[in-house]
């Protein structure tokens, strides 16, 4: 009599398998949604942002996403950026894409991200760029 595995077995293997391993920490991702900011940040943060888009605007094309809130953080040892944004609705990906190049040119940032997540008003984010560490040698 041969043996005949179920399909049923073979995804409870697969299951065990996935639940057994684990994630590279190495490897940081930009959330979905922002996480809440530590108290006594916010102030900072609405500053960095009020000056990011003050300098953004001096050349005379101002950011169609206006920033709020410039939120720094770090996982291991890599360095993310959340730009906080006022846009309600979804935003065109030209507008996001141009908010990112922005903030990666702005001299003035706190650190050099290894990446970035921008977020709309309600938190839920919009788009995100990450640098490649080859391409900064």
């Amino acid at each position: 009599m041969r043996s005949r595995i179920t399909p049923l077995a073979v995804a409870a293997g697969l299951l065990l398998t996935t639940a057994c391993t684990s994630e590279s920490t190495s490897d940081v991702s930009i959330p979905a949604t922002l996480p809440s900011q530590p108290p006594g940040d916010e102030s900072a943060n609405r500053g960095d942002a009020k000056r990011f888009t003050d300098a953004a605007a001096a050349d005379g094309t101002p950011l169609a996403l206006k920033v709020t809130h410039i939120i720094e953080a770090v996982d291991g040892d890599r360095p993310y950026t959340y730009l906080v944004t006022t846009a309600e609705d979804t935003p065109s990906t030209q507008d996001v894409s141009a908010l990112i190049e922005d903030w990666f040119a702005w001299p003035d940032k706190g650190t050099e991200p290894a990446m970035v997540g921008v977020y709309k008003a309600d938190g839920t984010r919009i788009g995100s760029a990450s640098i490649d560490p080859a391409a900064k040698a």
